[in-house]
């Protein structure tokens, strides 16, 4: 019984890192768009202002310190995912098939945009980024089952869904041929709609991940 409860703090201690993490990647995404949509407003109505004002140099300054927030908050959250190595084995090997995901994505850029490698590689790692999401769930929901929290564990199954509609769409732009102006227009179409329905997976993916954590939280009084 000791054991078992010194698991769920540890699991509630590290899910609540890995929503961290995941907060301030959100909050690191959202103040990059803001920053870009600024850039583009000024430049189209001001562009002197822009690009000799010291704007474009501020935006830079801006993106650069945007992505840095993401990669802390990325590096937050694979930390709290790697803590929970123990707590169930689905966590072990979501980690692991993030690394392979990472690795893939390094030779992808190498291999140069556009060319036919990089797409398989790209496409394998959206796969694989789906699967680590599954395997995440999977083992959060166990353990939301242990304490009878099947309103998160409904919680989780949404995010599934949406993930996995968004994923599918990925993959079908990514297999549409863009020569054509039909082409690139379904494909522009489809990604705006994967971009609306990836957005609102991450927000249930932040909450997902904030009530599993409270729920063991409030379940080892």
């Amino acid at each position: 019984m000791f054991e078992q409860m010194e698991q769920r703090k540890l699991a509630a201690q590290k899910l609540r890192q890995m929503w961290q993490g995941n907060l301030v990647i959100m909050i690191s995404v959202i103040f990059m768009v803001v920053v870009v949509v600024i850039m583009l407003m000024s430049a189209m109505t001001n562009p002197f202002t822009m690009y000799v004002g010291g704007g474009l140099e501020f935006t830079l300054v801006m993106t650069l310190l945007s992505t840095l927030a993401m990669t802390v908050g990325m590096i937050i959250y694979l930390v709290g995912l790697y803590g929970l190595r123990n707590v169930q084995p689905e966590y072990r090997t979501a980690f692991q098939c993030w690394l392979v995901s990472f690795v893939l994505n390094l030779i992808s850029s190498l291999a140069g945009e556009g060319s036919l490698i990089a797409s398989i590689l790209d496409l394998a790692t959206t796969v694989l980024n789906l699967v680590v999401l599954w395997l995440v769930l999977t083992a959060t929901n166990r353990l939301m089952e242990e304490i009878s929290r099947d309103d998160v564990i409904q919680r989780g199954r949404t995010v599934w869904l949406l993930n996995v509609i968004s994923t599918v769409c990925a993959v079908v732009v990514a297999l549409i041929p863009i020569e054509a102006a039909a082409g690139a227009a379904l494909a522009l179409t489809i990604s705006l709609a994967a971009l609306a329905v990836s957005v609102v997976a991450d927000f249930w993916y932040l909450g997902y991940l904030g009530r599993a954590a409270t729920a063991l939280t409030e379940n080892m009084w």
